[in-house]
C-alpha cells in the first residue's frame, strides 16, 4: 500500500513539472504527502511558484545541491518525471492522496487512543479522539463565501451586465437567442435527435457562428465519434458553403476556382478563431483538458461542446449502463458549475421515436432520460419533417424544439435552414450574416 501511494504522489509532482499551470490549481499541504522526499520537493515547487519562477528541470538545479539531496537527488526527481503517463490524471490523483493523508491522520489518532484507553477507565480517551477525527473531516470541507458575500457579488454582477446583448454565449442563431438568451454560465444543455438530423452539424454551426461574432470567445470540442480530419472538414465545408462530399478530397472533386477560392477563404477566417478540438473520452480528462484551457486563456469566455454523450466512458464501470450514464451526467453538471461554463452536450434518441405516428421528439425519448432530464437545466430536440416525409413542403426545415429550459421559456420551437449538401445550418430571417463566407 506505501508503494502504491509513493508512486501515485510521484505522479503527481511530475505532472506540475510537465504542465506548471497546474500548481495553481493544486490545494495539498506538503504533510499530505507519505514519503519525506516528496513532501521537500512539493514545498520546492510552492516556492518557486511564490517566487514567480517556471517548475522546471532549470529551476529544480538552481535550488542548491543540499535542497536537492533532500528532494531524493537529481537521478530520483527525474524518475518522478518519468512516472507521469498523462498530466490530465491531475485531479484524481491530488484527491488519491488527499484521501490517503485524512486516512493515515486517523490511524494514527486512532493509535494514541487505543494507548490512552487501556490505561484509563475515564471516557476523555474517546471523547479526544471523535473530537480529533470530526476536525479532520471538517478540515477537508471546501471554504465558501458567506451569504452576504455572495449577495454583494451578484449585485455587482448585475450592475455590470449590458442593458442590450446576450446574458450568455451566442448560440449563432437570432431566434435562437431570442428564446434562450444564450448558452447560459454553468448550464448543461442536452441536444437530442434521432440518427441523421444534422445534430452534430448544428453544434458545429452554432459555436462556429459564435466564434465568428465573438473573437473573446474559446470553444473546446470534445468530438468523440470522429477523427480530427473529418471535422476540420466539416468546419471549412460550413464556412465555405461547400460540398461535405467534395471535401474527401478537394483535387479530385473540386471543378472550379469558385470552389478553391472558398476553400482558401473559409481556411483564412478558421485559423484565426479560438477552437480546441480534442478526443479525450472521460470525464477526468475533460476536465483536465477544460482547466487547462481557461488556465491559458483567463481573459476570453469558454464553452464546451460534447460529441455525444454515450460515447463517455465512465469513471469507475458499473453492471448497470443507467447507472454509469446517471454519474457521467451528474459530473457534466458539476463540471458546467465548478468551471462557471455552458456546457453543450449531443445526445441520442430512442427507437420510440420511429413506432410513433407524430415523430417529434419528446423528452421521454432520451435514453436514460431520468438521470438526463434531471441533471439538464435546457434540452433541446432536432426534428427535420423532410427526413420522414420526403414530399413535405418543409424541405430544408429544421425545427428546433424546446421542451425543457429551467431558466427560461419552454415548451417553444425555432426553425432553421440546414443545407444537408454543406452541413450547414441558417437562419430563416432575412440578413443572416454568415449566409456566405
Amino acid at each position: 500500500m506505501f508503494e502504491q501511494i509513493v508512486n501515485i504522489e510521484a505522479q503527481y509532482l511530475g505532472c506540475i513539472v510537465l504542465d506548471n499551470s497546474l500548481i495553481g490549481q493544486a490545494n495539498l499541504q506538503p504533510t499530505d504527502f507519505a514519503k519525506g522526499e516528496h513532501r521537500m520537493l512539493y514545498q520546492a515547487f510552492l516556492d518557486l511558484n511564490k517566487q514567480g519562477k517556471s517548475i522546471d528541470p532549470v529551476s529544480l538545479l538552481e535550488l542548491g545541491e543540499d535542497t536537492l539531496q533532500r528532494c531524493g537527488g537529481w537521478e530520483y526527481i527525474g524518475q518522478v518525471i518519468g512516472t507521469v503517463a498523462s498530466v490530465h490524471a491531475f485531479e484524481n490523483l491530488q484527491r488519491m492522496i488527499k484521501n490517503n493523508a485524512k486516512t493515515r491522520q486517523v490511524l494514527e489518532y486512532a493509535s494514541q487512543f487505543q494507548l490512552e484507553a487501556r490505561g484509563t477507565l475515564s471516557d476523555e480517551p474517546l471523547r479526544d479522539f471523535l473530537d480529533k477525527v470530526s476536525k479532520i473531516e471538517l478540515g477537508t470541507s471546501r471554504e465558501t463565501k458567506s451569504f452576504k458575500e455572495k449577495l454583494m457579488q451578484r449585485i455587482q454582477e448585475h450592475s455590470e451586465m449590458k442593458a442590450e446583448g446576450l446574458s450568455g454565449i451566442d448560440t449563432g442563431f437570432i431566434e435562437l437567442n431570442r428564446v434562450t438568451d444564450g448558452w447560459q454560465k454553468t448550464d448543461l444543455i442536452y441536444i437530442g435527435a434521432r440518427p441523421s438530423m444534422g445534430k452534430t452539424a448544428f453544434v458545429i454551426n452554432s459555436f462556429l457562428r459564435a466564434l465568428r461574432s465573438n473573437p473573446n470567445l474559446h470553444v473546446t470540442f470534445f468530438s468523440l465519434e470522429m477523427g480530427w480530419g473529418q471535422i476540420v472538414d466539416r468546419f471549412i465545408a460550413s464556412i465555405g458553403g461547400l460540398n461535405l462530399f467534395k471535401m474527401r478530397n478537394p483535387n479530385k472533386h473540386f471543378k472550379s476556382q469558385d470552389e478553391w477560392d472558398r476553400y482558401t477563404k473559409a481556411y483564412g477566417i478558421l485559423e484565426k478563431l479560438n477552437i480546441d478540438v480534442r478526443d479525450e473520452n472521460t470525464i477526468q480528462d475533460m476536465r483536465a483538458a477544460v482547466r487547462r484551457n481557461i488556465s491559458q486563456y483567463p481573459e476570453r469566455d469558454h464553452i464546451v461542446f460534447i460529441d455525444y454523450l454515450t460515447l463517455i466512458k465512465p469513471a469507475h464501470p458499473r453492471q448497470s449502463r443507467h447507472h454509469e450514464i446517471e454519474e457521467i451526467s451528474r459530473s457534466l453538471k458539476d463540471m458546467a458549475r465548478d468551471f462557471n461554463i455552458p456546457v453543450v452536450v449531443l445526445a441520442q434518441l430512442s427507437r420510440a421515436v420511429e413506432q410513433r405516428q407524430n415523430k417529434r421528439p419528446m423528452l421521454s425519448d432520451l435514453r436514460e432520460s431520468g438521470a438526463i432530464e434531471q441533471d439538464a437545466d435546457m434540452v433541446l430536440f432536432l426534428y427535420r419533417d423532410e427526413y420522414y416525409n420526403p414530399d413535405t413542403s418543409q424541405k430544408g426545415i429544421v425545427e428546433v424544439l424546446i421542451p425543457k429550459n429551467r431558466n427560461g421559456e419552454a415548451g417553444t420551437f425555432v426553425e432553421l435552414y440546414f443545407n444537408k449538401e454543406t452541413n450547414r445550418f441558417e437562419d430563416l430571417t432575412r440578413g443572416d450574416q454568415y449566409a456566405s463566407a
